[in-house]
């Protein structure tokens, strides 16, 4: 039998994933008052095994967030991962339909991908055209992310000078409001003055090349929209994981379930770190609610004291930052939906005391919002949105060397976050990276799968990481 407790939080957590399923429109949080965080030193991350990071200069006070160290641990031994292979499977998008009158349609001997332009327009270079009222270069994206999304997010919001202030950006999946992360994505020129501003789409790279994962089409905005809806590619990409058997997505049996589950323990100072290993990757894996039956209870009551010790705190809780209160807020661009596609446009607005001093523009899907954390670190308000992290206005992933940063909090006082590095996740605590890698740490997640993203509170977090080709159960803490 399951502990009684657990089995109300399962119910709770389908309750809300069932009410998330229900709609199709974006979800708004609510701005509460939160406790005020505490300003901390901080020092960033860097391995020792890699060159380091680049600093962030940021309003005063000024602080180094960037890794300047590894934490060594006092138990094992630095985890190395092999790397993956990868699937020749192919994946299309777009029809290659014909132009509009006036149009031609081209497609890059470079890159294999297919777009029209106006016939009048003359090819300057390779993937380069240029006429009297428009222009379009397709070319290497030079930027963090791991998702179209995210690469389309950072690029709207680092170059300002490029799209204005208000650029509207919108998902090109046709199809379906939730799984729209690897479709292509238009940001068009500022919605207040379309002259002004040019437009981008950014575009997974179907070819092999380990330069770039992304491609950006540069326009001019009044032929964007009409570019836009002729894009069309074959993308290789890697298969899905492949499950045996009738276990996935099924409540597990009995026998399959163990009483207890081996624990890897490792100490770093006065961090302590378990990892169980649960299942191989290949017969089940966390998404689903059934999969928190492979936890067995005895692994959830060791911790239990620490992971119910307070409440979370509500999301985007605000806080205070130099005697100011710090609030985020989602605002829909509602002016903009032009195009026939999934994925609204919206910005997040943070606050000083009512005041706005920074905008995010992003993509809310149906059900998730792109933000995730509010905070204070060493008097600097900290956010972060779709695994970008945000110091004082500045997006610091490209600077750091991070496509992502993810499960940013305050621990024991102290920042952590997770970061993704050369196909590795990694942590980072109080300014230096734990000696510990995975595949992958389950995160940014919508609707039911989202039960299973990072989690924690003051004292603790617990996570779903892969390692190697199995799952592992991992919860990271300060327990003295």
């Amino acid at each position: 039998m399951r502990n009684r407790g657990f089995s109300l939080w399962i119910v709770a957590a389908l309750v809300v994933v069932l009410l998330l399923l229900s709609t199709c429109r974006p979800v708004t949080p609510t701005d509460a008052t939160g406790p005020t965080a505490t300003s901390v030193v901080v020092t960033a991350p860097t391995d020792a095994t890699r060159p380091a990071a680049t600093s962030v200069v940021v309003s005063t006070p000024t602080a180094t967030l960037a890794p300047t160290a590894t934490l060594d641990e006092t138990a094992s031994a630095e985890t190395t991962l092999a790397p993956t292979e990868e699937s020749a499977n192919e994946q299309g998008f777009g029809e290659l339909g014909p132009p509009p009158d006036g149009w031609e349609r081209y497609t890059s001997t470079r890159w294999g991908i297919s777009f029209v332009v106006p016939a009048a327009w003359q090819e300057e270079g390779a993937d380069h055209f240029v006429g009297e009222n428009g222009f379009a270069r397709l070319e290497r994206f030079a930027g963090p992310g791991l998702s179209v999304d995210q690469a389309c997010e950072w690029e709207a919001n680092s170059h300002r000078e490029r799209y204005g202030p208000e650029p509207g950006l919108q998902s090109l999946a046709w199809e379906n409001c939730i799984h729209t992360k690897g479709f292509p994505c238009l940001i068009l020129g500022s919605l207040n003055d379309t002259s002004e501003f040019q437009s981008a789409i950014l575009l997974p790279n179907p070819r092999k090349d380990h330069k770039s994962r992304f491609l950006i089409l540069r326009l001019d905005t009044a032929h964007a929209e009409t570019v836009a809806r002729s894009v069309s590619y074959r993308l290789h990409v890697p298969p899905q994981p492949t499950q045996s058997g009738n276990s996935y997505l099924a409540t597990p049996s009995p026998e399959e379930v163990p009483d207890d589950l081996p624990v890897q323990t490792s100490h770093f100072d006065e961090l302590t770190l378990e990892e169980y290993a649960v299942i191989d990757a290949s017969v089940d894996g966390p998404g689903h609610l059934e999969f928190f039956q492979r936890i067995p209870p005895a692994v959830l009551e060791k911790r239990r004291a620490w992971r119910d010790v307070e409440a979370i705190e509500p999301y985007l809780s605000p806080v205070e930052v130099g005697g100011e209160r710090v609030t985020v807020k989602e605002i829909p661009y509602r002016k903009f939906q032009r195009l026939n596609s999934v994925g609204s446009s919206m910005y997040a607005s943070v606050q000083k005391d009512g005041t706005e001093v920074y905008r995010y523009n992003m993509l809310m899907h149906a059900g998730s919002s792109p933000l995730h954390y509010l905070g204070n670190w060493d008097g600097q308000w900290v956010l972060e949105a779709n695994s970008m992290l945000i110091v004082d206005g500045k997006i610091v992933n490209q600077d750091w060397g991070y496509d992502e940063i993810f499960g940013a909090q305050l621990l024991n006082e102290k920042p952590l976050y997770f970061f993704v590095q050369d196909g590795e996740t990694r942590a980072a605590y109080d300014g230096q990276v734990l000696p510990v890698a995975y595949n992958d740490v389950f995160h940014g997640m919508c609707c039911e799968p989202g039960v299973f993203n990072v989690a924690g509170n003051s004292q603790m977090v617990w996570f779903y990481a892969l390692r190697a080709g199995v799952w592992h159960y991992v919860e990271l803490g300060v327990y003295d």
